[in-house]
């Protein structure tokens, strides 16, 4: 699913000192509420949503439609590799 060279940086951010302490901090602070970010863009002109058309985390067929609602200046194009 994922190439070599992707996981490998994927796992960069662990070796470093203080990553478990600030992922877990992180993660009890609930993270970054995106959805709580978009209507801020909402009033833009300039919004291009890049997304990888074989999106297995984030599926474009189920979630670019619900983007192109809040967001419907946006353009939205798609990566196919």
């Amino acid at each position: 699913f994922a190439t070599e060279d992707a996981l490998e940086i994927g796992r960069l951010p662990v070796d470093c000192a203080g990553w478990l302490d600030g992922n877990l901090e992180y993660m009890l602070s609930g993270g970054i509420a995106v959805s709580a970010l978009l209507p801020k863009l909402a009033g833009r002109g300039d919004v291009l949503l890049v997304w990888g058309r074989d999106d297995g985390i984030v599926p474009p067929a189920e979630n670019a439609p619900k983007l192109m609602q809040i967001l419907p200046q946006a353009k939205l194009a798609y990566v196919d590799d």
